[in-house]
């Protein structure tokens, strides 16, 4: 009992059960590295929307809300032809080609926050 050919330590191969293995090791690595590189590209996503304060902490769905909005408030700008509000002026050219005006009279006007920002 007390040999050391009974110890659990040395199995046959010299495989010891409680140690970790080296191939979890290097996906555990691998996940590491993986989340580096997510995290790195969401704060290269992060630095390209404008926020007030600049250095504002956002979480990870809130950068890829933000994002989105801030690419159609981008295209808006392109469809209009301006940077003044064009979110909005883009919404109401839109409706008017397949709403009549009373019903477009009671919509809900949305400004995004793109187009509140001041200059």
């Amino acid at each position: 009992s007390g040999l050391s050919g009974d110890s659990e330590d040395s199995l046959p191969g010299g495989v010891n059960p409680r140690k970790p293995a080296a191939p979890r090791q290097k996906i555990n690595a691998r996940e590491r590295y993986r989340t580096f590189n997510v995290n790195a590209a969401y704060e290269a996503l992060r630095v390209l929307i404008p926020t007030e304060p600049v250095n504002r902490k956002l979480s990870k769905i809130e950068i890829i809300r933000l994002a989105s909005s801030y690419i159609t408030h981008l295209r808006n700008i392109l469809r209009a032809g301006t940077d003044r509000q064009p979110c909005l002026s883009h919404k109401w050219e839109n409706s008017a080609e397949y709403v009549d005006e009373d019903s477009r009279l009671t919509e809900r006007v949305s400004i995004c926050t793109f187009c509140l920002k001041p200059r």
